[in-house]
C-alpha cells in the first residue's frame, strides 16, 4: 500500500527490564490474589483490625494499574484513552486530567500533547516521575499534508525532539485511526469514492465541496471526516485501490495498524510492567508490617518464608527497572532445568556482590534465593524432568 503511514516510533527508549519478563513470566500475581483468600478466615476470627490489613493487602494487589492521561486542552486526550481503555480493561484504569497539579496522580502518567511540546507541556513534566511516563503526539498527520511522502519522518523528528525536551519516551500517532470502524455503510460510500474518478483532496473542504455532485454526499462525507479524517480517508482510498483490502473488516484493520499505536503499545505494557512490580513490593511490604504489628503474625510468616513469595519478589526484581537489561538475560531453560536454574542462581549472587547500588543488590539477591528454591524444588526425587 502506498499511502501507508510507517508504524515507527519517535524514541527508542522503554522501560527496562520486561524483556525476559515476557519470555519468562510466572503466574505469582495470581498466588499473591490467593495469599490474601487464605488470610480472610484467619481475620474474620481476629477481628477488625485484620480484617482491615487483609483488605488493604487485597486492594493493592488487586486493583488495576492508575494511568493518567494528561494534556492540554484539544490534543484529543479522550480519542486516547477510548482506543486503549477496551483491550486493557481490568489491568489499566485510564483517568482524563489536565496539565495541573492538583489532581491525584496516576502511577503512569501518559502525556498526550499535539506538534510539539510547548512551555505548559515542559512544566508539567517536571513533576512527573520520568521513569513512570510516557508520551503521545497526537494528531501527527496534521504536521504536513495527507500526501506528503515525508509526513511521518516530519512525524517521528517532532516526537523525538519533545521526547528529549520533556525527558521520557514520545510516539508519534494519530488516536482517530486507532479508532477507526468501518461498517458495510461506510464501506460503500469509501468504496464510491474510491471507484469514481475523484482525486482525494488534500483538505476536509475541498473533500466536503466534491460532496455536491457526487453520489456520496456532504452529510455522508462529513460522517466520514468526524470518523477517520482527511488522512484516514487518503489511506483507505490508496487501500482499496488494492483487491485484498476491499473489505470492511480489513480496512478498519489496516487503518487501526496505521494509527501509530503498534509502536507505543510495547513502551506502555512495560511501564505497567514496572509498576506491577511496585505494586508487588508495596504489597510484601505492608504484609512484613503488618505482621510486625501483630496482625495475623505466625500465619504472615508462615507465608513470607514460602515460594510464592519466592517468586512476587523475582517478578518485582524483573520488573523494576533497576537492574540492566542484559543482567536480566536468561539462559535456555532456566525455569525449566535444576542445573540451570542453578547456574541462574549463581550468576545472581555474584551480581549482587558487584552492584554499588543497595537497592539493585538486595533485587539480585531476591533473584539468586528465587533460582536457588526453583533449583532445590525442580532436584527433589521422583519430580519429573
Amino acid at each position: 500500500m502506498t499511502n501507508g503511514l510507517r508504524v515507527r516510533g519517535g524514541h527508542p527508549g522503554a522501560a527496562g527490564g520486561q524483556g525476559s519478563w515476557g519470555a519468562y513470566r510466572w503466574s505469582s500475581y495470581g498466588e499473591a490474589i490467593a495469599l490474601v483468600s487464605s488470610l480472610h478466615a484467619s481475620a474474620e476470627q481476629a477481628g477488625p483490625r485484620a480484617v482491615a490489613a487483609v483488605d488493604e493487602l487485597g486492594r493493592v494487589i488487586s486493583d488495576p494499574i492508575r494511568v493518567a492521561v494528561k494534556g492540554r486542552e484539544g490534543v484529543g486526550r479522550s480519542r486516547v484513552v477510548q482506543a486503549l481503555a477496551p483491550p486493557l480493561e481490568g489491568e489499566l484504569d485510564f483517568v482524563e486530567s489536565d496539565l495541573g497539579h492538583g489532581q491525584s496522580p496516576g502511577e503512569i502518567v501518559l502525556h498526550v500533547l499535539t506538534a510539539a511540546a510547548r512551555s505548559v507541556d515542559k512544566d508539567a513534566s517536571k513533576a512527573v516521575d520520568t521513569t513512570m511516563a510516557c508520551g503521545l503526539l497526537n494528531k501527527c498527520d496534521a504536521i504536513s499534508t495527507p500526501g506528503d511522502p515525508g509526513l511521518w519522518d516530519q512525524a517521528s523528528e517532532a516526537a523525538e525532539r519533545s521526547s528529549a525536551e520533556l525527558g521520557y519516551p514520545v510516539f508519534p500517532a494519530v488516536a482517530l485511526l486507532a479508532n477507526a470502524v468501518v461498517d458495510e455503510q461506510t464501506y460503500q460510500w469509501l468504496e464510491t469514492i474510491a471507484d469514481g474518478d475523484e482525486t482525494t483532496p488534500p483538505s476536509a473542504e475541498l473533500f466536503l465541496e466534491a460532496g455536491r455532485n457526487s453520489p456520496v454526499g456532504v452529510a455522508e462525507r462529513e460522517r466520514l471526516l468526524r470518523e477517520i479524517g482527511i488522512y484516514g480517508l487518503y489511506c483507505a482510498f490508496g487501500a482499496l485501490r488494492i483487491e485484498a483490502y476491499r473489505d470492511p473488516q480489513v480496512l478498519t484493520d489496516t487503518l487501526r495498524e496505521l494509527s501509530g499505536f503498534s509502536a507505543f503499545l510495547p513502551c506502555l505494557q512495560g511501564l505497567a510492567v514496572r509498576a506491577r512490580a511496585r505494586r508487588i513490593s508495596e504489597f510484601l511490604a505492608k504484609m512484613e508490617q503488618a505482621a510486625s504489628l501483630g496482625v495475623l503474625r505466625d500465619e504472615i510468616e508462615a507465608i513470607l518464608a514460602g515460594g510464592p513469595v519466592a517468586r512476587l519478589r523475582m517478578d518485582a526484581a524483573w520488573g523494576s527497572g533497576v537492574l540492566d537489561e542484559a543482567d536480566l538475560a536468561l539462559g535456555p531453560d532456566a525455569l525449566d532445568d535444576p542445573q540451570a536454574a542453578l547456574q541462574e542462581a549463581i550468576r545472581f549472587r555474584q551480581l549482587g556482590a558487584q552492584c554499588a547500588d543497595p537497592r539493585a543488590a538486595g533485587l539480585a539477591w531476591d533473584l539468586h534465593v528465587g533460582f536457588l528454591r526453583s533449583w532445590a524444588e525442580r532436584s527433589k526425587p521422583g519430580r519429573p524432568a
